[in-house]
């Protein structure tokens, strides 16, 4: 409390009620100062910390935290609030956000994530208020985010990000506790790869590094070695599949390194294109990893080519490190790279997306209406029919989760981590130019003549466009909650151009999710990108900063046929249609509207995608499956989730080798 004190009466001698931006200065140094404090006490070595350093680190951390109460005061104030309410506003505030902060600290981020990296994540969240506190200084008449009156759901879609925000911390603070909690080769993965024989565990140290290593002694009936067990995650940690990181449980013989089995334990890959590896996972057994180059005439799999190429770079490398630095045997030179090394070459993916937004930034200063349809079919042709260029639901659970494709000039990396940082800089460029599905929405527009398409108000168009960031929020919720990527399963844009369709129960709900989409186009511009796509809402959210979007041809927002204006352009997708297009809204009005029939079509389709993303979530989360349980005396048949099955399989968490010995369960 004294610090609180001190640094509120510290504060209050700089304050000036005439002079505002004085104000807006002395927030953005404390920020920075608070900041540096944290980061200093995060890093201070800890053998030297006393009775005294604590005191002087705990005091400081208060001065800094009562720093912030007159300024809150006097932006209170310049709003019109009395003092008393103002007053009561921020006890109210600090009490909630004392007890909040106090508990998530205490009972989930100091015990999962440490000291150190708890005060580190402190840091990203005081650190998160300098976008604002810099654009009240540069634009304080301008600033979009203080502007509420401008969408009738801004507040509520504060109260969704707040929501979708919670569940995505707590769901990866969980995840990284349970990587630190369990071992990178179980048990049973070992021996589930080892069949009959008899294991056994052993440790080694790696040399520079000094990392621990634990793996497995294959043994035979009379106790002489057969092969070993070991983890990719061990000694390849940095490999990375689309994706993100992934495990492998790998069992080789002792004498040569021959492959005998592989398991993929833990990873982020997409479940419909794992499937497309099973064969050829097959033609992997037999290579001897000891070996320089074992998979040197290996080809990548057409359609699920990262996910293969990080398999093959993992076998190779965690074989060879093994070989080398546990069993201490001599490795032939690397000196000849196979083709699948070459991971800083920029893949055909890649050099697509690059030319498309450069294609796109040159028809958005120069072109016209018929060069952007050039761009459009050329979005459908190569990006989405060849290249399955798609940006989905998919890329945003896996920035958010934090496993991101290695750092290359892949279409992995540019669809995961690129795409977003172009639209934070230039605007929601891809969706207008760029997205395959969204490309072939508004080619299929086009068949339909202007004068048959139903008008619909404005009013009706802006409350239609936040379903999409509601079906996110479902979206994000379902897949954190479970950590399983089927979940993903209703948004028709992962595997719409990937060349294999959803399969099994969810094959009729993809088709109709992909035929709705493409009628309702027929009759409503882009129908899917506009009120339904969650990666267009994620991009949406983003399009908010859009940096240098000033320095594009300037919008004209009057003759938008979505509805946008100047102050309400979040969804603005740089279609350049007000521009390059002439819309008459005012004969469009004098049409009959059916806005019954559209808000209709556009519920119908949510509420199916909801649906099918909570039935998926209840099928993969064990406690969704109360319908299962049989009793002691018997009961009725249950129903098999046998994508589910053979997810469990890949994983090893369920053995593909039927049971030596049945027993009844009493």
């Amino acid at each position: 409390m004294a610090g609180l004190t001190a640094g509120a009466v510290l504060v209050r001698r700089f304050l000036s009620e005439e002079k505002t931006n004085r104000n807006e200065r002395l927030l953005l140094l404390v920020i920075f100062v608070h900041s540096l404090l944290l980061c200093s006490i995060a890093f201070w070595p800890g053998g030297q910390w006393t009775h005294v350093t604590f005191a002087i680190a705990f005091i400081l951390c208060g001065v800094c935290t009562g720093c912030y109460f007159p300024i809150a005061a006097g932006q209170l104030a310049g709003s019109g609030f009395e003092t008393g309410l103002a007053g009561s506003m921020l006890e109210t505030a600090d009490h909630i956000g004392a007890a909040a902060g106090g508990a998530v600290t205490s009972l989930a981020m100091v015990p999962v994530l440490g000291t150190k990296m708890a005060l580190l994540v402190s840091v990203m969240f005081i650190l998160a208020n300098l976008p604002a506190a810099t654009l009240k200084i540069a634009r304080p008449q301008k600033l979009w985010f203080l502007d509420t009156k401008a969408l009738r759901f801004r507040s509520l879609g504060y109260v969704l990000f707040g929501i979708g925000a919670s569940v995505v911390l707590c769901s990866n603070l969980l995840a990284y506790a349970g990587v630190r909690l369990r071992p990178s080769l179980p048990l049973y993965s070992a021996q589930a790869l080892a069949g009959e024989l008899r294991i056994e565990q052993q440790s080694a140290v790696l040399g520079e590094s000094a990392h621990k290593v634990d793996y497995f002694r294959a043994l035979d009936a009379n106790d002489l070695l057969t092969g070993y067990i070991f983890s990719s995650e061990d000694l390849a940690p940095e490999v990375r599949g689309f994706g993100g990181k992934i495990n492998l449980a790998i069992y080789v013989d002792d004498r040569d390194g021959s492959l005998i089995g592989f398991h993929m334990m833990r990873s982020n890959e997409t479940p419909a294109y794992l499937e497309l590896l099973s064969e050829w996972c097959d033609s992997l057994i037999g290579r001897k990893l000891f070996q320089s180059g074992p998979f040197a005439d290996i080809q990548a799999v057409t359609g699920a080519t990262v996910s293969s190429e990080a398999i093959v770079s993992a076998l190779e490398t965690s074989g060879q490190r093994f070989a080398a630095e546990v069993l201490s045997r001599p490795t032939d030179p690397l000196a000849e790279q196979p083709a699948h090394r070459a991971k800083y070459l920029p893949d055909t993916q890649a050099i697509y997306l690059i030319a498309a937004f450069a294609l796109a930034l040159i028809v958005t200063y120069l072109g016209g209406f018929w060069s952007r349809l050039v761009v459009l079919c050329l979005s459908l042709g190569i990006g989405g029919i060849w290249l399955n260029a798609q940006y989905s639901s998919e890329q945003i659970v896996t920035i958010l989760s934090g496993y991101t494709p290695a750092i290359a000039v892949t279409g992995a990396f540019l669809l995961v981590v690129v795409v977003p940082l172009l639209v934070i800089i230039f605007g929601n460029l891809y969706c207008g130019y760029i997205c395959p599905f969204g490309a072939a929405q508004e080619l299929i527009g086009y068949i339909l003549p202007e004068r048959f398409k139903p008008p619909i108000s404005n009013e009706s168009m802006r409350k239609a466009r936040f379903v999409k960031y509601v079906i996110l929020l479902i979206v994000v919720i379902v897949f954190f909650a479970s950590r399983d990527r089927t979940t993903l399963v209703a948004d028709p844009l992962i595997s719409v151009f990937g060349g294999r369709f959803t399969t099994g129960d969810f094959r009729s709900a993809f088709l109709f999710v992909v035929a709705a989409a493409l009628l309702g186009s027929l009759f409503w511009p882009r129908f899917w990108c506009r009120y339904l796509c969650p990666a267009g809402a994620f991009l949406s959210i983003l399009n908010h900063v859009a940096i240098l979007k000033r320095y594009l041809p300037a919008k004209k927002f009057g003759r938008c046929q979505f509805g946008l204006t100047g102050r309400d352009n979040a969804d603005c997708i740089q279609c350049d249609k007000c521009r390059f297009e002439k819309f008459d809204r005012a004969a469009a009005a004098k049409r009959r509207e059916f806005a019954g029939a559209f808000a209709a079509c556009v519920l119908i389709a949510a509420l199916f995608i909801s649906v099918v993303s909570a039935d998926r979530f209840l099928k993969v989360v064990p406690a969704g499956q109360e319908a299962a349980t049989v009793s002691a005396s018997g009961g009725q048949p249950r129903d098999v989730d046998a994508q589910r099955v053979r997810t469990m399989m890949r994983e090893n968490k369920l053995s593909d080798k039927e049971a030596e010995f049945y027993k009844k369960v009493e």
